[in-house]
């Protein structure tokens, strides 16, 4: 089977993927500009079936869904290794919870086991002539995140810069 067939055979929609998302796991979301929108609101839409799931994300761009969708903390408890403005009034309402870290640990957290991952959730560029997708615009700890994830879940952005 060729990559691409195995490609087509594993593609679903964003609200089957998430699925695999269970009470009590740790989901890590890439990064700013690769911030797997799509993913993270077909979560969202999971608010009140789901219980103690822990997202991990850093430098919010645009409204987090799970946190918008879930103001009381029900199912989503959303969690910032750094902040940009958004990030600063979620934790500042009470919505999101900081934790101060130098970003160029960040790789080691996941190595040393300090981050447990149990879903990642990537943005990528669409696969390549030779089957590789690409981190695009945040390779900062991807490769780290996902060595230690359980389950991998990649978004695919045809605008995604290779």
């Amino acid at each position: 089977m060729s990559v691409y067939d195995e490609y087509k055979k594993k593609l679903v929609s964003a609200e089957e993927a998430v699925k695999i998302v269970k009470d009590g796991d740790w989901v890590d979301y890439s990064q700013c500009c690769s911030f797997p929108e799509t993913l993270d609101a077909a979560l969202a839409k999971r608010v009140g079936e789901l219980k103690d799931v822990n997202v991990r994300n850093a430098i919010s761009m645009k409204p987090i869904q799970i946190v918008e969708k879930d103001p009381e903390m029900k199912s989503f408890t959303y969690n910032l290794w750094h902040c940009s403005g958004l990030d600063r009034r979620y934790v500042d309402q009470g919505r999101a919870f900081y934790t101060p870290m130098l970003f160029r640990n960040c790789g080691s957290y996941y190595t040393k086991g300090y981050a447990k991952v149990n879903v990642a959730m990537i943005v990528v560029s669409p696969m390549d002539k030779n089957g590789f997708f690409s981190y695009g615009l945040t390779n900062c700890h991807m490769q780290q995140m996902l060595d230690q994830a359980d389950h991998i879940i990649v978004e695919v952005n045809k605008d995604m810069p290779v």
